[in-house]
């Protein structure tokens, strides 16, 4: 009986010795199985970290079609990532992209910027921070024109030389006078005298005109006479011409 006790003991010793070396084993591997899954987790979150870039010429430039993706980190801004991109070109003052991929646009075009789909101001918001897998989107779009009254404030005058000197042509651009009558804007140009009355140019360029019928005006292409000098409205952007055919004595 003893025997029998003795060899059951020794049995299950021998059991105990053999599984504790197993149940280290299997935390060893639990353990790397565990350190594995968090660098494989972190190297994941690592390569989230970037910036995406789509460029879109559209119909406008259909060759212009790029991705970029560019590595983010905190504090980044929108001229940031166009620059890091090494297809943008910003201009030297950060306010306008000049060029994409070597593509550059002609006056009636320009280069806009969504970031996440909402339309970016530029050049206010270039200094815009920018996250992690944030999406930006350069397109090309037409040049808003919006007309104003600045758009509208100027009249050219040329003058035309006379018989000795009918090849020179020397223009001027002046400021609209708005409501100013022909007379009055003429009056106030430096290289016209007018009469007292405003009726009839005397002289040009110290030139004395002394017949009226030396002198012709156009206004837009249309002949203006005499008469016509206190009655003339000048419109925005009017284009003057001037021309005389005898030189006289200088007053």
């Amino acid at each position: 009986m003893r025997n029998g006790h003795f060899r059951t003991s020794l049995i299950l010793i021998l059991i105990i010795l053999i599984l504790i070396p197993l149940g280290c084993a299997a935390s060893d591997k639990q353990m790397e199985y565990t350190s594995m899954k968090a660098a494989a987790k972190t190297k994941d979150t690592a390569a989230e970290d970037v910036v995406h870039l789509i460029v879109d010429g559209g119909s406008y430039v259909s060759s212009l079609n790029h991705d970029y993706q560019m590595s983010w980190h905190s504090g980044m801004t929108v001229a940031d990532a166009l620059k890091t991109s090494g297809a943008v070109k910003l201009h030297e003052n950060q306010d306008t992209i000049v060029s994409v991929s070597d593509v550059s646009l002609d006056p009636s075009m320009g280069f806009s910027i969504k970031l996440n789909n909402k339309e970016l101001e530029i050049p206010q918001q270039l200094n815009k921070t920018i996250y992690a897998n944030d999406k930006l989107v350069i397109f090309v779009e037409k040049v808003k024109v919006e007309s104003s009254k600045e758009s509208k404030s100027e009249i050219t005058i040329s003058i035309k030389g006379n018989n000795e000197n009918a090849n020179k042509v020397l223009t001027f651009v002046i400021p609209w006078p708005q409501t100013a009558k022909l007379s009055v804007l003429l009056d106030q140009f430096g290289p016209i005298k007018l009469s007292t009355d405003g009726s009839k140019i005397i002289s040009i360029w110290d030139e004395k005109i002394s017949d009226p019928s030396d002198v012709r005006i156009t206004n837009n292409g249309k002949v203006v006479s005499t008469e016509q000098l206190k009655a003339t409205d000048i419109a925005p952007n009017s284009k003057l011409t001037i021309e005389w055919s005898h030189m006289t004595e200088k007053p």
